[in-house]
């Protein structure tokens, strides 16, 4: 248990790893192992969140630069409906965005009309 404490403290800052220093006693290690753990409480909604802004990111980036295709739409649903159903309905709407803006350009096509129905479940065979 030590051996694990100390390398969790290696993640905190360093105010909350130096209570590691000096783990004589009970009630240093239960206070370190309490100052771990509130860092954590503390950090955890940040890293959500820093991950949840990396993924729309990530996702518009993607979208913008490589377009959609009914393939890469396939891709991009089947894998984010087993990430989170709220990072899919962002995906749902980018890539609306995305067909609306192209048919804004260049009309309506069928591959623009294939890539909406993959997004909204109804898969082209090809």
């Amino acid at each position: 248990m030590n051996n694990y404490l100390h390398k969790c403290a290696q993640l905190c800052p360093d105010r909350v790893s130096r209570l590691f220093d000096d783990v004589s006693m009970c009630l240093q290690v239960q206070n370190a192992a309490s100052a771990i753990v509130n860092w954590r409480r503390n950090s955890a909604l940040g890293d959500l969140w820093n991950v949840w802004s990396y993924a729309e990111h990530t996702v518009s980036i993607n979208i913008s630069n490589l377009g959609l295709t009914v393939q890469s739409c396939a891709c991009w649903v089947n894998e984010l409906k087993e990430i989170d159903s709220c990072l899919y309905d962002y995906f749902t709407a980018a890539a609306f965005l995305h067909v609306a803006s192209r048919i804004a350009k260049l009309s309506l096509s069928n591959d623009l009309l294939d890539v909406l129905t993959t997004v909204v479940g109804q898969f082209v065979v090809i």
